[in-house]
């Protein structure tokens, strides 16, 4: 029986998977063919205000167009000890700065219901749904909304690139805006091979967060022109250039270790 078990696992296992693209195959397309009347209205997912700030610009600009309706959702912590969210909103930076930010659980202990607020786009601040509740899940709110990710932090290594292409979250983005050129042609080759791919757009955005910390000269700014493809609603976002890989790898092996030796020196 055991030899059984073994012997069918791995195609039991791909079958399952092949189901799995199918379904989101399915309601990404359905989502396409959903046509805007009226006012875009996009949502917000946040918990982590640690990494709010490669989403803030975003927010910032569509919140004040005319054309958009924006929500901004807040969910709990996630606690690791008891691998379930939070049921408090004390201290929350979301609501203490924004006022018409909206409580993901509501007075009667119920989740949000994200159908009832017919949004046409969801924005997710990590790749992880195991973080979020069930009913705001990607796998749940690919089925009512087109689903957008753009990405909270660089790896910069291809020890942890192609593991960040978490399949059980991305195939159920309609939209995933990455920061470079070579992370796109990863996720490319990654999913190149299943259907939800060919509904998917994968954008790159460049990653802001570099802005920070490097001083990039003025003629490696990068003019990044998105549209949510519905042909309703264009966002110019200006972003500086993000270090590719050969440029992150250069700055480990020389630039860093001669600005260490000379700190030493100067000891």
């Amino acid at each position: 029986m055991k030899s059984i078990k073994k012997l069918i696992k791995k195609p039991v296992r791909i079958i399952g998977e092949r189901v799995l693209d199918l379904r989101s195959a399915y309601y990404i397309k359905r989502n396409i063919r959903a046509k805007n009347t009226g006012v875009i209205r996009i949502g917000f997912i946040v918990q982590m205000a640690e990494v709010w700030d490669k989403e803030v610009r975003i927010y910032e600009e569509l919140r004040t167009r005319a054309d958009v309706e924006t929500f901004l959702i807040v969910v709990p912590p996630y606690d690791l000890k008891t691998e379930t969210n939070s049921l408090s909103y004390e201290n929350d930076p979301f609501l203490s700065i924004y006022p018409e930010a909206i409580k993901a659980l509501q007075p009667d202990g119920n989740w949000i219901d994200i159908r009832k607020s017919n949004l046409d786009y969801v924005f997710f601040q990590r790749p992880y749904d195991h973080y979020l509740p069930k009913p705001l899940r990607s796998t749940e709110l690919v089925k009512h909304t087109k689903c957008c990710y753009v990405p909270y932090g660089y790896a910069g290594s291809d020890v942890f690139n192609r593991g960040n292409t978490n399949l059980p979250f991305f195939r159920n983005m309609s939209f995933v805006f990455l920061e470079s050129e070579y992370m796109k042609g990863i996720f490319k080759r990654s999913f190149e091979h299943r259907m939800m791919i060919k509904y998917q757009e994968y954008e790159t955005l460049g990653y802001p967060g570099l802005e920070v910390y490097f001083d990039i000269p003025s003629r490696d700014v990068i003019k990044i022109f998105f549209g949510l493809r519905d042909g309703l609603m264009t966002l110019k976002w200006e972003v500086l250039i993000f270090l590719s890989i050969r440029t992150y790898r250069f700055l480990l092996k020389v630039i860093i270790p001669i600005l260490m030796l000379f700190s030493v020196r100067i000891r």
